[in-house]
């Protein structure tokens, strides 16, 4: 109201005000939130109490014609990809479905600049994730529907409410050689670095690891699973069916210039934890590369 600007306003739900670990968690969440300083993090306002007793926090609202999720985004590209496609072959509509051999598709150069914009989404997405490592701080549901898209083109992380701090240096001491047992140091806590995080992330995006039970996560390993998989639904239309199947909802088959994407993606999506991108920076770096 001082500002006369409008805002996004965050509070605990009134069945769940009284809850101890809702409350500990929402409020760890502002901090995590307030913690990360960067474009791709929306910004926070401030925090308080409302008259009814509950937390909230106020941040930046993403609104606007040109706003919303990248999901969407990228459900509008191969909605309209796959239309182009069927019109193309089939321009009397006689066959339901297209197929083309790989590699044998064209695309126009609009085509190309709004493949381009989601690929340059996804890179800020994995710089914005760095920062977070680089803080102590890893995301754990990262997926395009937490993804935001400005009205102005911006690229932001949302919802850090499954968010860990981690003990970065051990994070990655564990994962260049997982195989040999690291003693720990007075002080160490495994809990900082690694995570039992059996159920948490979201079907199609969450590391596999995540599923064991009683698993003991590597939690900068299963960020960077997560932006694989988020690569992965940008090239193919899907996100892989539970985190095992690899089924498309619309299998677009674009340029052979997108093949090194795909190896990407692979790559962030390694069963074997350790042959992941040893941070997301690395990723970072190989999408740049391939935006050049």
């Amino acid at each position: 109201r001082k500002c006369g600007r409008l805002v996004a306003l965050k509070r605990i739900r009134s069945e769940l005000a009284l809850e101890p670990h809702v409350k500990g968690r929402f409020l760890a969440e502002v901090e995590l939130t307030a913690d990360l300083e960067h474009p791709g993090v929306i910004p926070i306002y401030d925090q308080s109490i409302d008259a009814d007793g509950r937390e909230f926090y106020v941040m930046r609202l993403i609104h606007g014609q040109a706003a919303g999720t990248l999901q969407q985004a990228i459900n509008h590209f191969h909605a309209k990809t796959f239309s182009s496609n069927q019109a193309e072959s089939d321009p009397l509509g006689i066959n339901s479905v297209v197929a083309r051999p790989q590699g044998g598709t064209s695309w126009s150069s609009s085509r190309r600049a709004d493949f381009r914009k989601l690929i340059e989404s996804v890179l800020v997405v994995a710089d914005t994730t760095a920062h977070a490592h680089s803080r102590g701080i890893a995301h754990r549901d990262l997926k395009p529907s937490n993804i935001l898209i400005g009205p102005y083109g911006e690229t932001l992380i949302a919802d850090w409410g499954l968010a860990k701090r981690i003990n970065l240096m051990a994070t990655l001491a564990e994962h260049r050689d997982a195989s040999v047992p690291k003693p720990l140091r007075s002080g160490d806590n495994p809990s900082n670095w690694s995570s039992n995080s059996q159920g948490v992330g979201t079907p199609g995006f969450r590391a596999p690891e995540t599923q064991g039970e009683g698993a003991s996560v590597n939690l900068v390993a299963a960020d960077i699973y997560s932006l694989g998989a988020i690569l992965e639904c940008v090239v193919g239309g899907s996100a892989r069916g539970g985190g095992e199947s690899a089924d498309r909802k619309h299998s677009t088959i674009g340029p052979a210039s997108i093949l090194p994407l795909m190896a990407i993606a692979q790559k962030a999506m390694s069963s074997e934890v350790t042959q992941r991108y040893r941070d997301a920076q690395s990723m970072r770096e190989d999408l740049s590369n391939w935006l050049a």
